[in-house]
Parts: structure tokens; C-alpha cells; sequence
């Protein structure tokens, strides 16, 4: 279920939320990065993130912190009824 913020509660299926929530992470990151990194899985509030290259690993490694604020205040706890506990970012081999 989700709050549409509108007073009104529409029931999604699973593969429904899942995709909202991959849409929400791409959200509260920036657009320039939906090229270069895209959630991968979840796993008890820990999201693994692939990345383009080894310089965008590094460089969303140092913004983990405020990445996973927002993410958090996008999700709402949305994300398996915990909030994120951490981002892995990795290296997406071809």
C-alpha cells in the first residue's frame, strides 16, 4: 500500500512497489547519475549500487551519507518496511 499523500491508499503488488521504489531511488539521486549507476538489490535495508566505472563508485562512496538521507526521506520506509542502513556501490562488470 502506498499514501498518495491525497488521503487516498492504493494497493500495489509487489512488482508494482519494487519498480516504484528502483524509480524513487533513481529520483532522489541526481539525473546525471541514472547513466552512470542503478540500484542492483536490496538486502535488510543495505542497497547494492553498480556503477559505470571505478571513479563513480569512489565518488558515490564519499556522498553515501547524504544519498542515503534523501533516499530515506523519499522511501518513507517503504524500501521491506526498513529504512536504508547503507549503499554498496560496485563496479558493474560487462
Amino acid at each position: 500500500m502506498v499514501d498518495t499523500g491525497e488521503g487516498r491508499v492504493v494497493v500495489e503488488d509487489e512488482q508494482q512497489a519494487d519498480g516504484r521504489q528502483e524509480e524513487e531511488v533513481r529520483d532522489a539521486t541526481a539525473p546525471d547519475l541514472a547513466a552512470e549507476a542503478a540500484p542492483a538489490s536490496e538486502r535488510e535495508g543495505t542497497v547494492a549500487v553498480d556503477c559505470s566505472g571505478a571513479v563513480w563508485a569512489q565518488e558515490l562512496t564519499l556522498l553515501e551519507g547524504d544519498l542515503r538521507g534523501r533516499l530515506n526521506g523519499r522511501l518513507n520506509g517503504r524500501l521491506g518496511g526498513v529504512p536504508v542502513r547503507s549503499l554498496r556501490f560496485r563496479v558493474k562488470t560487462p
